[in-house]
């Protein structure tokens, strides 16, 4: 899909320039206002008069037609008239900030070629050397000569830095300015309208306010920074001068709207934008009294300030995001997927723009211009070209854009790719915050930090509050390493969030807190807090005994880092992580942790560990489960219209759903944790964006949200009980992954769920096809047997050992009971989940991902029998559908391995194929040397998997990961999985040398991996 709407609006001069088009506002009124700033004014012949004086003198100075001109200052009476003398000279003015620094005001001025600038008021000593004349510098002459320019030529240069802070400076036309402000129909500006001035010369915004005032023989109102920056005086100067129409700023207005919504009810048009607008403050305006006409603005610097509009009418309360809108008269819009081919309706892809507003390109880069300025494929023009904005976005079904944020927005932070924006509107959109923005520190992706700043709303919003609001919205992994709460958030002299200056404020480490009502005081007390503190990356004197770990933005991987510090700071076993992980748990605050590394120390936790242990056999022959009302049916592929489907959002969830839409034409619910459907669908949109499985056609996924850990999974009884009624097939792919937290803080989402799934299911004996694991047979081989079929019962689970796997274990048992009364049910055990066959991506959380991280790093492998049973996740999920399709009556387990595995030797010698040398070790030493590099190295992706190799089991005695090593895991029969997929065409491909290639290469090119060593032997890619 695309929007063009290229004509050129109703009386639009084509060829006119904007000293033409000034003119005949000239004739038509001399007398009336043209500017205005404070007490001073100035009419439209008087600026006509003293702008040509100007441009003589310009001329006289040697100015030439073409000739870039710099304008230092900022806006005041004087802006306006230095801007036209310079274009009735012939030449191109260029906006200079005199606040910033001499260095790189001069490296612009070179890079462009500026000889000349004209100076505004308040600019004497800056840019001394340069040859130029003071806007008053004028006199009386007679009118100049027509110009030789024409709409084609540069009217204007101005300076963007983009993504990588490099200035690039944009060429803008004539027609362009012409396009945006005569009649466009956005909004037409008349002579009877009074437009405010708040940007600075130097921000775009300016073009559309001084030129869609004196271009239609409206009154220019200039508003200085302090009015602009206090809503009060703000709102006098509204009264004062009868403005009928304001541009600002996002930051502007949502301070604005923030404290008085109903200043804007007097104003014929607001348009609003720069940044993303937060919903809760646009409905704020809409309910004190709107505008006549509220308009979210939106374009780059590169199309003449404005793109599209939106006209804002309503914001429903559950609305997350402003939509941009519609192409402006004048202007095209298309949304084109990385080859350039149009996306559908609802899928993301990269905004361009084109039209009359497109700048000529970037002054002396070529091949710059030539990469983001692109021929016009879509328009019959000759010339036409389009603008790549960089910005994602998707249409809506009814014909307008969504804005997504953009492209160089998106970070790599410890392996995942991070949206900044995303990040930034949830946080904009949670309780108590008034304003925010996101930043990341760093260049490195492991050792990148995302900051968030926000400014409260009203007294009392905590820090801890609002990271908990973040926690309930976003994945881990994109919660902000540090939160900071501003009394304001600083804004650049364009109006917008000065994140430059954000990042100073990071660089100064924690600007914001409040004194712990109960400090520590004795030697380990201050220790550990200065240890949370490093950890957490919050301030030590803000760390109190009091605090919780969780409410100052702690998660399981960051326990999983003080755990690691705690060996080296307290001199803390590493065996004794499961002890203090379900302390930390129980008892979260500083004054908890202590006590628990006391008592670690002292060698006191054996007992209470052994307490806290869940009684699976109890649990498991008391487990209560609806029984089936009707009888037992087979359900035919074709007949499937309805899939319900959990994990969506998780690594195989997401290859599941895109098996699911290709191989059948049912509709799949996916259960979602979030706050709302559009977010709900947000977040799968997120998965099959991240993993490259295209987009997710708008009406076969019905995003639901709920929660596994909750009654009817946290849908009402109504929704509960239509779901129910209307399901075919249900894929259970969601649980509670964490291999450090125990069995008690998993269970009420993995068990918990399970149950509500079953409760679900009974009401027509809907077929259940749960996602287990193979690891629930580790404990039988830790009790010594050493064969199992797919049909052998579950037994052992006082050797699992490991939260993640005991809760699987009981699922399974819940599932069993529910077959046993007559329930469909599948179970599905995977070993190890591996990146696909396309692109080789992983699941970079993965405990094998890390591992081999781990090796790279370190350039030592532990010499053990550990085998590599490596399923491709694409093929596991397409095993999966496929028996879900045709075996939907039958209740069997399955073994869904590689018939031909690997082991890690054999991905060790691929890594040193590959350039990186590796030494292998015996296991104990290799374990020793590396709880030692992580302790060194708390952030290291391996850090939330040492429990596996140091925790030992009491009842086996064994450690953790050794239950999985050859000779002690049971060998495990393939028979019902073998006849279920006869014939399916499925193919898994062995563990070989090509596909540990595959994926070592995938590693790379993420950045997952460093580069291999120079001069090392390296394969082929």
């Amino acid at each position: 899909m695309d929007a063009d709407r290229s004509g050129h609006p109703a009386g639009l001069p084509g060829r006119s320039t904007i000293p033409d088009l000034f003119a005949a506002r000239v004739a038509a009124a001399p007398g009336a206002a043209a500017v205005v700033e404070g007490d001073r004014h100035i009419t439209y012949a008087e600026l006509d008069r003293w702008s040509d004086g100007l441009a003589a003198r310009l001329l006289e100075i040697g100015v030439r037609p073409g000739d870039p001109v710099g304008l230092l200052g900022d806006r005041c009476l004087e802006a306006p008239a230095g801007m036209l003398a310079i274009l009735k000279a012939g030449a191109v003015y260029v906006p200079l900030d005199p606040s910033d620094p001499v260095a790189r005001l001069q490296t612009l001025m070179d890079e462009i070629g500026i000889r000349h600038v004209v100076r505004l008021p308040d600019t004497a000593g800056v840019l001394a050397g340069c040859a130029g004349v003071t806007a008053t510098d004028h006199r009386h002459v007679d009118p100049l000569p027509p110009g030789v320019a024409t709409g084609l030529d540069p009217a204007y240069i101005m300076f963007t830095s983009g993504s990588t802070g490099v200035p690039k400076a944009v060429a803008v036309p004539h027609r362009a300015i012409a396009r945006l402000v005569i009649g466009a129909d956005y909004l037409q500006v008349t002579a009877a309208d009074r437009v405010t001035h708040t940007g600075h010369p130097a921000f775009d915004a300016s073009v559309f306010e001084i030129w869609g005032a004196l271009l239609n023989g409206a009154r220019l109102i200039i508003v200085d920074q302090a009015t602009l920056l206090d809503p009060v005086r703000l709102e006098e100067a509204f009264t004062t001068h009868a403005v009928t129409v304001v541009w600002l700023t996002a930051g502007v207005f949502h301070e604005c709207a923030r404290t008085r919504p109903g200043m804007f009810a007097g104003l014929r048009c607001l348009i609003a934008g720069g940044d993303v607008l937060v919903p809760a403050h646009v409905r704020s305006v809409l309910a004190a009294g709107p505008p006549g006409r509220f308009l979210n603005g939106y374009g780059p610097t590169e199309n003449t300030t404005f793109s599209t509009t939106h006209h804002i009418v309503d914001v429903p309360d559950r609305t997350t995001r402003i939509p941009i809108g519609r192409p402006v008269s004048g202007s095209t819009c298309h949304i084109l997927a990385d080859d350039g081919d149009p996306v559908p309706v609802g899928a993301e892809g990269e905004l361009w723009v084109g039209g009359d507003g497109v700048a000529l390109g970037y002054v002396n880069d070529p091949e710059l211009t030539a990469v983001r300025f692109v021929p016009d494929r879509f328009s019959g023009r000759p010339g036409a070209r389009l603008f790549r904005t960089g910005d994602r976005a998707r249409w809506l079904p009814g014909g307008e854009i969504d804005f997504l944020g953009r492209r160089d927005r998106m970070l790599k932070v410890r392996g995942f790719r991070v949206e900044l924006d995303e990040i930034e509107t949830v946080l904009a959109g949670s309780d108590g915050v008034a304003e925010a923005a996101v930043v990341a520190t760093g260049d490195d992706a492991d050792t990148r930090t995302i900051v968030a700043f926000f400014q409260p709303a009203h007294p009392g919003v905590t820090v801890a509050a609002v990271r908990a609001a973040l926690a309930d919205r976003l994945p881990r992994h994109m919660i902000p390493a540090r939160i900071v709460a501003l009394d304001r958030l600083p804004l650049a002299g364009t109006g917008k969030i000065d994140r430059a200056a954000l990042l100073t404020t990071t660089a100064a480490g924690p600007v914001h807190g409040t004194a712990p009502a109960h400090p520590p005081g004795t030697p380990i007390e201050v220790g550990m807090a200065r240890l949370w503190a490093e950890v957490l990356d919050v301030a030590p004197d803000e760390v109190g005994l009091d605090d919780s770990f969780f409410d100052l933005g702690g998660n399981s991987l960051l326990a999983a880092r003080l755990f690691v510090r705690l060996q080296t700071m307290f001199g803390v076993d590493p065996g004794q992580s499961r002890f203090l992980t379900a302390r930390l748990l129980a008892d979260p605050t500083l004054a908890g942790s202590i006590a628990a590394v006391q008592q670690a120390r002292a060698g006191l936790h054996d007992e209470d560990s052994a307490a806290m242990e869940a009684d699976l056999r109890t649990i498991g022959r008391s487990a209560a489960v609806i029984r089936p009302r009707s009888p037992a049916r087979a359900v035919a592929p074709a007949t499937i219209r309805r899939v319900l489907l959990t994990g969506g959002t998780g690594f195989l969830g997401g290859y599941l759903l895109r098996r699911l839409l290709t191989e059948t034409d049912a509709e799949v619910s996916c259960l979602v944790r979030a706050d709302d459907p559009q977010h709900a669908r947000h977040r799968l949109e997120i998965g099959q964006r991240q993993y490259r499985l295209g987009d997710l056609p708008p009406d076969r996924v019905r995003a639901l949200t709920g929660d596994l850990s909750r009654p009817r999974l946290g849908l009402t009884e109504a929704r509960f009980a239509e779901l129910a009624a209307g399901t075919d097939l249900i894929l259970h792919a969601g649980a509670y992954v964490n291999f450090t937290y125990p069995y008690a803080r998993l269970a009420p989402v993995t068990v918990g769920g399970t149950r509500e799934i079953v409760r679900l299911a009974t009401h027509r004996r809907t077929p259940v096809h749960f996602v287990s694991t193979l690891a629930v047979l580790a404990g039988s081989g830790a009790a010594g047997i050493r064969e199992v079929t797919e049909d052998t019962p579950l037994d052992h689970p006082e050797h699992l050992f490991m939260g993640y796997t005991e809760t699987k274990w009981m699922a399974e048992k819940v599932l069993a009971e529910a077959a046993g009364a007559g329930l469909p049910v599948a179970v599905h055990r995977p070993y190890e989940i591996s990146g696909d066959l396309t692109q080789g991506t992983w699941n970079l959380e993965n405990a094998t991902c890390a591992l081999l991280r781990l090796i790279v790093d370190t350039g030592i492998a532990p010499d053990a029998d550990i085998p590599l049973d490596l399923v491709p996740v694409d093929v596991l999920a397409a095993q999966i559908v496929h028996i879900a399709l045709h075996r939907t009556a039958r209740t069997h387990t399955y073994h869904l391995t590689n018939p031909r595995p690997a082991t890690l030797r054999d991905m060790t010698q691929v890594l040193r194929e590959h350039g990186y040398p590796v030494e292998e070790l015996p296991l104990r030493e290799w374990v020793t040397r590396v709880v030692a590099f992580v302790a060194g190295d708390p952030r290291h992706p391996f850090t939330p998997f040492v429990p596996l190799w140091v925790d030992r089991s009491p009842h086996s005695g064994l450690v953790v990961k050794e239950m999985y090593f050859a000779g002690v895991f049971p060998r495990f029969g393939r028979d019902n999985a073998r006849r279920a997929l006869a014939g399916s065409g499925i193919t898994m491909p062995p563990v070989d040398t090509r596909l540990l290639g595959h994926y070592v290469r995938f590693f790379q090119r993420s950045g997952f991996f460093p580069a291999p060593v120079a001069g090392s032997q390296s394969a082929t890619p």
